[in-house]
């Protein structure tokens, strides 16, 4: 099996190809790596279950002992606890709060005015706060930190 690599910078998301004239077995394994990393979401709306890509996802909360999945296009009910989602989401998500995880790439800004607090904007205008016991491990999975970030 040959294997090509090309740097397209245009793309917005890696794409996988795979050419082959007979699906022999090292074909299938890379297949199947490849399907098996693939982690979807599963969200519940209107009786209805969506696949949610994790990369679309802005936040996971709790509410009323119901955890939820939001996106920009809506919020989905989840049968899973918020532990799970800790366990399988990879590092750009972070637990802000007892009740929340917040997707890095979707913070659009860090309202750090408040003493002691800091208030995360998400691109789709949610507010949310960072809990004080989660400062320390929010600031470090940013990289912000000390007084140079605070009232500029």
């Amino acid at each position: 099996m040959k294997l090509e690599l090309i740097k397209d910078l245009s793309l917005t998301e890696n794409i996988a190809k795979i050419f082959y004239q007979t699906l022999d077995l090292e074909t299938q394994e890379v297949i199947d790596v490849i399907e098996k990393n693939r982690r979807y979401l599963h969200g519940f709306q209107d009786k209805r279950l969506y696949l949610i890509d994790p990369r679309k996802v802005l936040r996971i909360f709790s509410e009323n002992k119901a955890v939820f999945i939001e996106t920009k296009d809506g919020i989905f009910k989840s049968r899973h606890r918020l532990y799970h989602f800790e366990e399988m989401l990879d590092q750009y998500f972070i637990k802000i709060s007892q009740g929340e995880l917040v997707n890095i790439r979707a913070i659009r800004e860090l309202n750090m005015s408040l003493p002691g607090n800091i208030e995360v904007v998400l691109s789709n205008g949610q507010r949310s706060f960072v809990a004080r016991r989660r400062l320390k491990a929010f600031k470090k999975a940013l990289q912000i930190g000390g007084k140079r970030y605070e009232n500029t």
